[in-house]
């Protein structure tokens, strides 16, 4: 068992986390109780947000031009080389209410994004940019999704506490490096480096940390917390990858930009969802979710949904590289679940759910209700 205490930087209250007790875990729709025999630990401490801070390191040949008005931030300029856009920025915070508006050109692909100042980056209003554009963010201090923090960006959106953006060519793209930066890059991105220590990345959106239809939402720290934050990508990606150090490879499947499965890294992070915390893949074809870490933990309402709602094929739900998963204690509100259901109508077969790892369970897990013609593996 164990107790711990969670301080929301965003609006500087304190709030007392509940006791764990790990007992028996249930993943409704897919199989009877297993029991889990360790506890998952994970502090995660949130930096107070004061003004807005967006502001450029001067490491780039071309810096962004900062045009403020009202609330909205609007981040023009930058570095283009062929349909990759860079900016680097010392500092990088979007405060409750307010707007980091990439305009843009449409022509852009990629726009590739390193914070560099040594800071957290805060983010609890909306970071949006123009066309079908690609955002990577990279703050090796970590990123911290507030209760408000929206994204409205046509492309997919990356975000991780690597050191360094990797290109097919080659060459980097480093942000505790960045006056040794090489020459930028037309090429395109395969791969993130995480340092020796990386940040965390939290999500606490309850507004829902999401990507279009069809598109990845993808993110990669030291560990990773689902604060009650949400995540929907319709017929998409979500893909939350935790580990301590070493190369992720970024490629495209079937037209979407995804995470390598099972990388060769250094020691792998958590990976918690908690406090009716949801991440829903659903559509006419359900979409992908892939968690990779040392320990996976749903607790206390906490949900993945992949459901699929008409006749395209879609994914599953996959867990890899775990030594334990916990699917833990209901709230209020929600059973803690996994499902990968076929909806009335649809005519797609159900939804695969993958674990793998050293121990994952004891016993493999078995159906306890009806999902359609789906499999579950366990090993």
């Amino acid at each position: 068992m164990y107790s711990g205490a969670i301080a929301l930087g965003l609006t500087c209250e304190t709030y007392q986390h509940e006791e764990a007790r790990l007992s028996k875990c249930t993943m409704k729709h897919l199989y009877k109780t297993s029991t889990v025999t360790s506890a998952l630990l994970l502090s995660v401490a949130f930096t107070p947000v004061g003004q807005a801070q967006i502001v450029p390191d001067a490491t780039l040949p071309n810096n962004y031009i900062v045009t403020p008005n009202s609330n909205v931030v609007k981040i023009e300029g930058g570095t283009t080389a062929g349909s990759n856009l860079f900016h680097s920025f010392s500092e990088f915070s979007v405060p409750t209410g307010s707007e980091a508006f990439f305009n843009n050109a449409t022509s852009i692909d990629n726009i590739l994004t390193r914070v560099t100042g040594g800071n957290i980056s805060n983010i609890d209003g909306l970071i949006r940019a123009n066309g079908s554009a690609n955002l990577f963010l990279l703050n090796p201090s970590g990123i911290i999704f507030g209760p408000n923090a929206r994204l409205d960006i046509g492309g997919s959106f990356f975000g991780s506490s690597a050191n360094s953006l990797l290109f097919e060519d080659g060459s980097f793209y480093s942000a505790t490096a960045p006056q040794s930066q090489p020459l930028l890059t037309i090429s395109v991105p395969v791969g993130l480096q995480l340092g020796p220590n990386p940040g965390n990345i939290v999500n606490s959106s309850t507004e829902g940390l999401n990507a279009n239809r069809g598109q990845t939402l993808a993110l990669v720290g030291k560990d990773i917390t689902y604060e009650g934050g949400a995540s929907v990508a319709p017929e998409g990606r979500v893909e939350l990858t935790a580990a301590s150090s070493g190369t992720i490879s970024i490629s495209s499947k079937n037209g979407q930009l995804t995470l390598e499965t099972q990388p060769t890294v250094g020691k792998m992070g958590n990976i918690e969802l908690r406090n009716d915390a949801f991440i829903d893949v659903s559509g006419e074809g359900a979409g992908t979710v892939q968690l990779q870490g040392d320990r996976v933990s749903l607790q206390s309402g906490s949900r993945i949904y992949r459901n699929t709602e008409g006749a395209k094929n879609g994914g599953g739900v996959e867990i890899y590289r775990a030594t334990e998963v916990e699917i833990n204690k209901e709230s209020p509100n929600y059973i803690t679940e996994i499902e990968a259901n076929v909806e009335e109508g649809a005519s797609d077969r159900g939804g695969t759910i993958t674990i793998t790892g050293e121990r994952v369970l004891p016993t493999l897990p078995r159906y306890s209700g009806a999902i359609g013609p789906g499999q579950i593996y366990g090993r």
